[in-house]
């Protein structure tokens, strides 16, 4: 039985309902021949996509829904999100859902761009199947502090900007977007043993990161740990090219060490105030003001044959005719 408000047969078929909650909220619904119930697409609703105003929806339908279309909860009152049987989920479905605070959903394996963007009271995010989190998913989700995705391979850009996660640990991923995780700010430690490329603005302003293990990073791209303030030391073993400012204004780093890496480009260091140790013996290409303003430096050891190329990118330093050059 399917209860509501009020319902209305449609001219698709007896199977088809439309449910018009006490608040105004209306959607279009269909039956199978098995009895679940599935949310049809937005372009069949009447009230601009908002499903089901009212948070007690979800003790209705919820165990009986197979899939959520597009914008389906947009701006509604739902507060808690336990769906059993759905496997699909629209892009922004759960948009400006400001009373949502929990969600779980066993079977989904992909979340599509905006799904749960600006859900405030958002506190916990359980997917066990998910593989795939679209552009600004989780963002501005200013509560968000458990989340499980064990199966996670890939993040599109912005998918957790401005949340207040804790941890990263998601040893299956492979593929990060840009601004992914920027602004965290509570963010402390990260774990990514398979990411071979740190795309731009990824970790920018993450103000409390002081832990990072990527033994598998080959690119750290333009700004890409950014005003990381409280990060101390950086080694990344298998590192070859190191963007613009991709570690500006990381005020707290003392030591860096990328034995592999071949390029390294302008203002990657700028403003690394504390910076006093540097070791690059590989690297071809430094660019001006990679160093600058890096006050504290005292040595960088680099390949023979560097140095004039090295004193180019320390220039700006106040005190660089103190910084020893060490040519291996």
């Amino acid at each position: 039985m399917i209860y509501g408000s009020s319902f209305r047969k449609t001219s698709s078929g007896l199977k088809d309902y439309e449910f018009l909650s006490q608040d105004k909220g209306e959607g279009l619904y269909h039956q199978d021949s098995s009895g679940a119930i599935t949310l049809l697409e937005r372009g069949n609703i009447v009230s601009g996509g908002r499903y089901a105003h009212s948070s007690s929806y979800k003790n209705m339908f919820g165990k009986r829904i197979k899939s959520i279309s597009g914008d389906a909860f947009y701006a509604s009152n739902i507060s808690k999100a336990d769906f059993p049987k759905v496997k699909e989920i629209g892009r922004g479905a759960f948009h400006q859902c400001s009373k949502l605070t929990k969600v779980k959903f066993p079977l989904v394996k992909e979340l599509k761009e905006n799904t749960f963007y600006i859900c405030e009271s958002l506190t916990s995010a359980i997917f066990p199947e998910v593989t795939s989190i679209g552009q600004n998913c989780f963002s501005n989700c200013n509560f968000l502090s458990e989340i499980s995705f064990p199966k996670l391979t890939t993040v599109e850009y912005g998918a957790f900007h401005g949340s207040p996660i804790r941890e990263i640990d998601f040893p299956l991923l492979t593929s990060v977007g840009g601004t992914s995780f920027s602004s965290c700010k509570r963010l402390e430690k990260v774990k990514l043993p398979n990411i071979e490329t740190i795309s731009a603005t990824c970790f920018q302003n993450c103000s409390r990161l002081v832990d990072v293990y990527l033994p598998k990073v080959r690119s750290a791209e333009d700004n890409a740990f950014w005003g990381c303030s409280a990060l101390s030391s950086i080694t990344l073993p298998e590192v070859i090219f190191v963007g613009r400012a991709s570690f500006g204004r990381c005020d707290s780093l003392t030591t860096v060490s990328f034995p592999k890496a071949n390029i390294i480009k302008e203002l990657a260091f700028s403003g690394c105030k504390r910076l006093a140790k540097v070791n690059i013996p590989l690297v071809t290409i430094i660019e001006k003001g990679a160093f600058s303003s890096c006050d504290k430096l005292s040595l960088i050891t680099c390949k023979k044959g560097m140095r004039d190329m090295v004193e180019t990118a320390i220039r700006s330093s106040s005190l660089s005719q103190y910084i020893t050059i060490r040519e291996i």
